[in-house]
C-alpha cells in the first residue's frame, strides 16, 4: 500500500474511534460533589462523638478537644 492510502485509513479509523468515544457523553452528567465522599478535614464534628488522639489538630480547628469520658475518648467543646 502506498503511504497516502495508509494515512487516509489511519485518519478514518482515528476519526471513528473519537466519534464513538464521545457518543452519548452529553447525556451522562455527574458532578464530583455528588459522588465524592467528604474528607476528614471537612467533616463537621459534634460534642459527644467518639474521637482519636491522632486527629487532635482537626478537632482543635473546629473548637473541640478529645477527652477521656467513662473509659472512652469523646469530643467536648474547648
Amino acid at each position: 500500500m502506498s503511504n497516502e492510502i495508509r494515512r487516509a485509513l489511519s485518519v478514518a479509523v482515528v476519526g471513528v474511534a473519537i466519534g464513538a468515544a464521545g457518543c452519548g457523553s452529553s447525556s451522562k452528567k455527574t458532578t464530583s460533589a455528588s459522588t465524592a465522599k467528604p474528607s476528614a478535614a471537612t467533616k463537621a464534628y459534634h460534642a459527644g462523638e467518639f474521637c482519636t488522639k491522632k486527629k487532635a489538630a482537626l478537632y482543635r480547628a473546629q473548637g473541640f478537644k478529645c477527652v477521656k469520658v467513662k473509659g472512652s475518648d469523646r469530643l467536648e467543646k474547648s
